[in-house]
């Protein structure tokens, strides 16, 4: 498949097995959306996680030239769902996988009728894919170093709507969103697609424009989803000092290996108020 795309929509599957699936706003289609913007902005990119696979909610879908899925392994039925009523109407719409049950289960969806598996950070690799550069259908990017340190700062304020769909609050009302840090765990968890890879850090410049544009949307609050954010203490301090100079409070990830007094205390003091 070798033709430029003009159109994009980014799902993310419906979770029917949650009580409420707009909690936590998924952040990375927000990349993705960005760096489709970034470097192609001639194409048109919609996000979003409302479909309609009736006949009728089905149209919305053949105004684009391709469709993007996140995939995490609950949803992987609904996912098969929508790519089979999508491709039984419109056969040449370029389907495209990626999340992590792509990264978990690669030989099981690979048997499936998606154009490309994407394993790993996406932003390179659905950049090909729009300009019609043939890539493998199954392939894997890591972002590391200058890669990851540009990568372009997602739209928060352009996609006001679309984080306004989603209904989480960190502490009764407060109105509170989510903020990546880093990418991957070093730990070995065998239920983790991020298993022991490196902690790929954001830039601290991208992080304090995201803490800027989180505060002009009026949050008061943030998640940091990364699989470990409270790993190792100086890595983490620049980011708790502009948090703390934010005046945002927050939620993040941690493990008792890594825990000990200090490091409470410097979450503590730069505006944690839980720790999963």
């Amino acid at each position: 498949m070798n033709k430029r795309l003009q159109s994009i929509l980014i799902l993310t599957c419906k979770s029917p097995y949650l009580d409420d699936p707009k909690v936590h706003a998924p952040m990375g289609i927000l990349y993705l959306d960005a760096a489709i913007k970034r470097d192609l902005p001639y194409v048109r990119v919609d996000i979003d996680t409302e479909y309609d696979l009736s006949d009728d909610g089905i149209k919305m879908f053949k105004e684009y030239d391709a469709i993007g899925v996140s995939v995490m392994t609950p949803q992987r039925e609904e996912a098969g769902r929508i790519l089979n009523k999508v491709k039984s109407v419109w056969p040449e719409k370029v389907m495209i996988a990626g999340g992590s049950h792509v990264a978990d289960y690669t030989s099981d969806i690979a048997k499936e009728n998606w154009d490309y598996l994407l394993k790993g950070d996406g932003e390179r690799n659905i950049i090909k894919i729009l300009k019609g550069e043939a890539i493998e259908r199954i392939s894997t990017d890591v972002l590391m170093g200058k890669d990851l340190e540009l990568i372009p700062k997602p739209d928060r304020i352009g996609r006001r709507d679309f984080l306004e769909k989603h209904n989480y609050e960190l502490k009764p009302g407060v109105k509170s969103t989510v903020l990546t840090v880093g990418r991957g765990c070093p730990l070995g968890c065998g239920f983790c697609s991020s298993a022991r890879s490196s902690t790929r850090w954001h830039n601290i410049d991208l992080i304090k424009e995201e803490l800027r544009d989180i505060k002009e949307l009026g949050y008061e609050a943030f998640y940091i989803p990364d699989d470990i954010f409270a790993i190792n203490l100086e890595k983490v301090r620049p980011y708790l000092y502009a948090i703390k100079k934010s005046g945002l409070i927050f939620r993040c990830n941690a493990h008792a290996k890594y825990m000990n007094d200090e490091f409470a205390a410097a979450l503590k003091d730069a505006g944690c108020y839980e720790l999963s």
